[in-house]
């Protein structure tokens, strides 16, 4: 379960039913992505590069959330 982008193709997938709906672009190798969970406003956004995305789940509960990440052929580096 969770609240997903595949960086691949850029889209999205979530435990609400998401399956594939289109987001943004696809994030090239040495990308960075943030992902913002807002409780106030029970939403998860994310910034590719510095540039903001935009809204991209809503009602999301407010309990904690862990980032994850799956990497094919590639690396992964998680920050605070």
């Amino acid at each position: 379960c969770g609240w997903y982008l595949d960086c691949w193709s850029g889209v999205l997938y979530s435990q609400a039913g998401d399956r594939g709906r289109d987001y943004t672009r696809r994030v090239k190798s040495g990308g960075v992505v943030e992902a913002i969970h807002d409780r106030v406003h029970a939403t998860i956004s994310f910034r590719v590069n510095g540039v903001d995305c935009g809204v991209a789940f809503r009602n999301v509960p407010d309990e904690e959330l862990y980032p994850a990440g799956l990497v094919l052929g590639g690396s992964l580096k998680l920050l605070e």
